[in-house]
């Protein structure tokens, strides 16, 4: 198996190139030169610091980081719910001026609406949007379907589990049928074995649905196991430090994690984490 390696920040031309897609495709997500400073009583702190970053149609983007390297600031720029200080982000080759629906975002807590049924809670985004019922109850039934929760479609979050809730709000997000699926620390709450349940899900629903995704954790492992490349971020201020792309096939096998090579992706990127914190 080759030894996957950390190199710079791949160009839109190199990182098509890699796979096979050539240059002019348009990248899904495209952070160019993105800082973000926050001031408060005079003072200015720098948490995101030219930030370049490339997600192309279909692919599953991991991002790797320790705490307050400004992860979650990032993905709420992506997102719209922050606005960039200087640089931009595109969907599409739009410019992200505000939240929107080509964009899911997903987060570590399950944000269900108590008073709502599975099914509610995933059909809430599409009963604001002028849709037919049918196509409603369509799309609803397809997701449970996908999610395996089709016989829990008229319970309530209080009588779920934590990954059946989570498997809840991330069908939500993609009923609205988004151009990319933004993920922030999505299973950081979960116990180790549900954790790997989820991780299996993510990935087949990737693979069911073709949908690209973005998703940051602090966990090296999951990282490495669910993106087809990583970004590596670093602190002090919050930048990109360095790029890999992961060479492992995403069959959902969990026992690759045990493999020397893994191990060894696991170690470079462990390292590279502790540079990044000096």
């Amino acid at each position: 198996m080759t030894r996957a390696k950390l190199s710079n920040l791949p160009t839109n031309a190199d990182t098509a190139a890699a796979d096979g897609r050539g240059s002019s495709v348009v990248p899904r997500l495209d952070v160019r030169n993105l800082s973000k400073v926050f001031k408060s009583q005079g003072k200015s702190l720098v948490a995101l610091k030219d930030i370049d970053l490339q997600v192309f149609p279909r692919e599953f983007v991991t991002l790797v980081g320790p705490s307050g390297c400004g992860k979650s600031t990032l993905l709420s720029v992506i997102a719209g719910l922050e606005a960039p200080t200087s640089g931009e982000v595109r969907v599409d080759g739009e410019v992200v001026l505000g939240p929107g629906r080509d964009r899911g975002l997903i987060f570590q807590s399950y944000t269900l609406y108590p008073w709502l049924s599975v099914a509610e809670n995933i059909a809430f985004g599409l009963n604001l949007r002028d849709i037919p019922k049918s196509e409603k109850k369509q799309r609803v039934g397809y997701y449970l379907e996908q999610i395996g929760l089709t016989k829990f479609a008229n319970a309530y979050p209080s009588q779920l589990s934590g990954g059946m809730k989570q498997r809840v709000a991330i069908a939500r997000a993609l009923v609205n049928e988004p151009e990319i699926l933004l993920m922030d620390e999505p299973f950081g709450a979960l116990d180790a074995q549900t954790k790997e349940q989820m991780q299996l899900f993510i990935l087949k629903l990737w693979e069911d649905t073709h949908t690209t995704i973005l998703s940051i954790t602090h966990d090296i492992e999951e990282a490495v196991f669910l993106g087809e490349r990583t970004y590596v971020m670093g602190v002090n201020p919050g930048r990109i430090r360095s790029h890999l792309r992961v060479p492992f096939a995403k069959d959902g096998d969990l026992d690759i994690k045990l493999t020397p090579e893994f191990i060894e992706v696991k170690r470079q990127l462990l390292h590279e984490l502790r540079e990044g914190q000096n």
